[in-house]
């Protein structure tokens, strides 16, 4: 009777209750840092390289000269021009290589220096568009002159010296423009007997133009 008893209230109790396993709580998940920015593209300094062509007019003088085979006679005095200027700017300091070619109708002379000069700021760029500069340079000049007439005679090569002043404006994307002038200080002897007059051509004289010039 006491097992019937006993059995009945375990029935009715129903099966022992099991006990769950504790739910860990969630882990919080954490934002992704923060992606910097992209750097804007770092623009390349300017090349110290330059480029520049000029164009002009060379008052060289007269040459006028009694020779043991007659007289021979140069009696335009401005001759007409172009030339070009190749080398480095690390500022203020410009070196560059030069070369001209200038003619009349029967002569022409070719030259070839080397110059050393500096820039002079005259409006800051950060502020103005385009910058303003003087430029100023010496250097030596090797050339010759030749008259295509037959008969003339030859004149001796020569070297001189070359001072220059320009005025330039330098624009965006390296566009360079200028006006200069020049005194060229170089004398072409000439090679036959002269009984009287000229025995050269040259001397002290002037040059002057415009420049269009780049920097790469």
């Amino acid at each position: 009777m006491i097992v019937l008893l006993v059995w009945g209230a375990l029935l009715q109790a129903g099966p022992p209750a099991t006990q769950q396993p504790a739910q860990e709580p969630e882990a919080k998940q954490e934002a992704p840092p923060p992606q910097e920015a992209p750097l804007p593209p770092i623009e390349p300094d300017q090349s110290p390289l330059f480029a520049s062509v000029r164009t002009g007019a060379w008052w060289l003088g007269e040459f006028d000269a009694v020779t043991t085979n007659g007289t021979r006679r140069v009696t335009r005095e401005v001759m007409g021009g172009a030339g070009l200027d190749v080398g480095v700017v690390y500022e203020p300091v410009r070196l560059f290589l030069s070369g001209d070619y200038a003619a009349l109708k029967d002569a022409n002379v070719i030259l070839g220096g080397v110059h050393v000069g500096a820039d002079l700021p005259l409006l800051d760029e950060e502020e103005y568009s385009p910058s303003l500069d003087l430029r100023g340079s010496v250097g030596l000049v090797f050339g010759q002159y030749e008259v295509e007439m037959e008969g003339f005679g030859d004149f001796e090569a020569a070297v001189g010296f070359v001072s220059r002043v320009a005025l330039g404006a330098q624009f965006p994307k390296g566009l360079e423009i200028s006006v200069w002038g020049e005194l060229r200080v170089i004398e072409f002897e000439y090679e036959d007997d002269v009984v009287s007059g000229d025995e050269s051509i040259g001397g002290s004289t002037l040059a002057a133009g415009v420049a269009l010039g780049i920097r790469f």
